[in-house]
C-alpha cells in the first residue's frame, strides 16, 4: 500500500476519487473497518490484498504516465521482469 500512497501524493483528491479502485472516505476513519487515514492526501483508504494493490499500482502508473520496472523472484528461483 505504501507504493500506492506515494503515487497518490502526486494527484488531487478528485483525480484519486475518479481513478482509484480502493474504497475511500473523505473523513478520518482510522482503524475502522480496515481504513487508514492518510494525512498527506486527507483521505481514509481501506486496505486491499496483494493482487488488488498490484492492480492499483499498475493503474496509477498508467493514469500518471509513470514508468514501472518490477522484478519478482518466484519460489523456484525464476525471476519475472515487468516494465510498464
Amino acid at each position: 500500500m505504501l507504493v500506492v500512497a506515494d503515487m497518490w501524493k502526486y494527484m488531487s483528491q478528485e483525480e484519486i476519487r475518479n481513478n482509484t479502485t480502493f474504497n475511500y472516505k473523505l473523513t478520518n476513519e482510522n482503524d475502522r473497518l480496515g481504513y487508514r487515514w492518510r494525512d498527506d492526501i486527507k483521505m481514509s483508504i481501506q486496505n486491499k490484498d496483494a493482487p488488488g494493490t498490484l492492480k492499483e499500482i499498475i493503474k496509477m502508473v498508467k493514469v500518471n504516465k509513470f514508468t514501472l520496472e518490477l522484478s519478482i523472484k518466484l519460489e523456484r528461483g525464476r525471476i519475472v521482469n515487468f516494465k510498464i
